[in-house]
C-alpha cells in the first residue's frame, strides 16, 4: 500500500495519479470485509472527506469520522453484527463514544443499497450539528 501511495505521489499531477491518491485516501483498500469495502465506497461520496480508523478514545477506533461536526460512522455489517453477543459487545463502546461528545451514526448494509437517501440524511444531520455548534460553541467540546 505504501509503495502504491509513493508512486501515486510522484505522478500526482496526472489524472491517473490523482485517481490513485483518491482511492488510497478513501480507505477502501484497507477494509477487512466486502461489506466494509462497500461502506468505504459509499462514504467516500460525502464531502468533505471523512477520516478513517481514527482512535477517538484510548483503545477505541471509529470506522470513519468528521471532527468538525463531531460525527462518527460505524458500519454494522452482516458478517460481524449478527446477534446479541455482537450487540452486547458494541453497546458499551458506543456509549463511551457518545459520552465523550461524539454523535454515532450506525450504517447497516441495507442503508448502502438506498445510498442517495442515506447520504442526504447524513448531509442534513451534519448541517444541523454544525449550525448547533455555531450557536453554542461550548457544545462542541470532545472528551479524550
Amino acid at each position: 500500500m505504501e509503495r502504491l501511495e509513493r508512486r501515486a505521489l510522484v505522478t500526482a499531477a496526472t489524472p491517473g495519479g490523482r485517481r490513485v491518491l483518491r482511492l488510497v485516501g478513501s480507505g477502501a483498500l484497507v477494509q477487512a470485509s466486502e461489506g466494509e469495502r462497500g461502506f468505504a465506497r459509499f462514504i467516500t461520496r460525502l464531502d468533505p472527506p471523512v477520516e478513517w480508523q481514527v482512535e477517538i478514545l484510548p483503545g477505541v477506533r471509529s470506522d470513519a469520522l468528521w471532527r468538525d461536526a463531531a460525527m462518527t460512522f460505524e458500519y454494522e455489517g452482516r458478517d460481524r453484527h449478527t446477534g446479541m453477543v455482537d450487540l452486547e459487545r458494541d453497546l458499551p463502546r458506543l456509549l463511551a463514544i457518545e459520552t465523550a461528545g461524539w454523535d454515532v451514526t450506525r450504517i447497516g448494509h441495507g442503508m448502502l443499497e438506498d445510498a442517495e437517501r442515506t447520504l442526504a440524511a447524513i448531509r442534513a444531520k451534519r448541517q444541523r450539528r454544525l449550525r448547533a455548534f455555531a450557536l453554542d460553541p461550548s457544545s462542541h467540546r470532545l472528551a479524550r
